[in-house]
């Protein structure tokens, strides 16, 4: 399973939420903060073993040529700065439909 959610802290939270609840399910996360060694093993050929569990933000976007990823969850929404009455106020807001695709 891959997963992809709007912010590091999300991914984060759900691979760990993965791994205490169900130990034999292989979690990782990856972000635009890791290394890209931590995804190594899911884009070679060899493959992470199975089950496994990848939850991403958009910097993992290349994962989907991972093997054996049969099911892809997509939190479809991101975070931007709206201007509200002056201020600049951190918002969520659905993605599009051209960045669905993109993803």
């Amino acid at each position: 399973v891959g997963m992809f959610l709007p912010t590091r802290a999300g991914v984060e939270q759900a691979a760990d939420l993965v791994q205490v609840n169900a130990p034999r399910i292989h979690a990782a996360y990856y972000h635009g903060g890791e290394p890209i060694r931590v995804i190594r093993p899911f884009l070679e050929g060899d493959g992470e073993r199975k089950p496994f569990f990848l939850s991403m933000t958009a910097a993992g976007q290349s994962a989907l040529n991972v093997r054996g990823l049969d099911t892809v969850i997509i939190d479809d929404t991101r975070f931007t700065n709206l201007v509200e009455r002056g201020r600049n106020v951190l918002t969520r807001v659905h993605l599009g439909e051209n960045e669905l695709l993109q993803m």
